[in-house]
């Protein structure tokens, strides 16, 4: 009894997680969730402040964002390392931090696109994980998370657009807007129409 309601939520969930559409053109709606969060370089003023960025779905309707992760609670709960580097403002990527076998990722910043226009993650061969990426206010970047896990899936990757709203490199502070896809994999930014 308890396997066959095992199996028939397995079977409901991998046809919801299996595609975005089927050939009855049922189409399932993006699961975004939007927030502004404010991150900061380890400098002395901002001691209060997160230091390293989550990109993923908090569950709550909004981004986990701002993470502390010389904490216990946030070690290895976060995608992104603030840091001045070279008089710019840049985000790292863990596996570049040397937390290994993170996925986290972003692109630099993408041409032509504002937060608005941009629908869907570009290619996967634009993401960037070995090296810092320059935060500038305006452009629009795209983010690929670490692997996390759900009580339902394993291996959970979620795709997020972000602005940078400010980047003051000498406070080693920047405030940014998200939009996340909490759906494993899904690389749609944007609500259906």
């Amino acid at each position: 009894m308890q396997s066959t309601s095992r199996a028939a939520l397995l079977v409901a969930l991998m046809s919801l997680a299996a595609a975005c559409s089927d050939s009855t053109d049922f189409v399932i709606e993006p699961d975004l969730v939007t927030d502004t969060v404010e991150v900061a370089a380890p400098l002395p003023q901002n001691a209060a402040l997160p230091t390293a960025l989550d990109v993923t779905g908090d569950g709550a309707g909004g981004v986990a964002g701002g993470r502390f992760p010389e904490f216990q609670d946030d070690a290895g709960r976060w995608d992104f390392l603030v840091r001045v580097q070279g008089g710019q403002l840049v985000l790292v990527p863990a596996g570049h931090a040397g937390i290994n076998n993170s996925r986290a990722a972003l692109t630099p910043p993408i041409e032509g696109e504002t937060f608005a226009s941009l629908r869907e993650i570009p290619g996967q061969s634009t993401f960037v994980s070995d090296s810092a990426i320059a935060m500038h206010e305006g452009s629009v970047y795209a983010a690929r998370s670490r692997e996390t896990s759900t009580a339902f899936t394993v291996g959970c990757t979620q795709f997020a657009k972000f602005e940078p709203l400010e980047v003051d490199v000498a406070a080693g502070r920047l405030r940014i807007q998200i939009v996340t896809n909490q759906f494993c994999g899904d690389i749609r930014l944007v609500p259906l129409e």
